[in-house]
């Protein structure tokens, strides 16, 4: 009575063989609609709710558990944002999103300018972002490319040419 006595173990070992916590016989397709990444290491939250599972779990062809064989790969998946997403920062802050985003958006959290917020409680904090923080061409830590310059000078001239 349980499936693998008929059925060959699609994941390759990635995954217990109870398949009915995750796949009914009632779904399109034998679909997994009993799986919930809120049971799994990694909750889906924000945009990536709307995710198709296959931009994330890719179909491989390698060595897994049970074998070598071609499978969709469930696991082991990194957590962490850049396993998915290229760096728009071009390496100028560190690898923790989070820090400044969240899933809901993407979008910037409200950012305190440490050691400057005498400058910003004036006419300079009234200033969008990008009075100070251009888009631009150039070099930056991990390599030649286009990105939002974030570390910019400190000092009058920095933006003010004519001081």
């Amino acid at each position: 009575m349980e499936c693998v006595a008929c059925h060959a173990d699609v994941h390759l070992g990635q995954v217990e063989r109870t398949c009915e916590r995750c796949h009914t016989i009632a779904a399109p397709k034998f679909a997994a609609a009993r799986f919930s990444h809120n049971r799994s290491g990694f909750p889906l939250t924000g945009k990536h709710l709307a995710t198709q599972c296959v931009k994330c779990h890719r179909t491989e062809t390698r060595a897994f558990p049970a074998g070598t064989g071609t499978a969709m790969r469930l696991r082991p998946l990194a957590k962490e944002c850049r396993a998915c997403h290229e760096d728009p920062h071009l390496g100028q802050v560190d690898t923790r999103c989070e820090t400044c985003h969240l899933t809901a958006t993407f979008t910037k959290l409200a950012y305190k300018h440490s050691g400057m917020e005498d400058f910003f409680n004036d006419f300079h904090g009234a200033l969008p972002c990008r009075s100070c923080h251009k888009v631009e061409r150039g070099q930056f830590p991990a390599g030649r490319g286009l990105a939002v310059r974030l570390k910019v000078g400190r000092t009058c001239a920095a933006c003010h040419p004519q001081f």
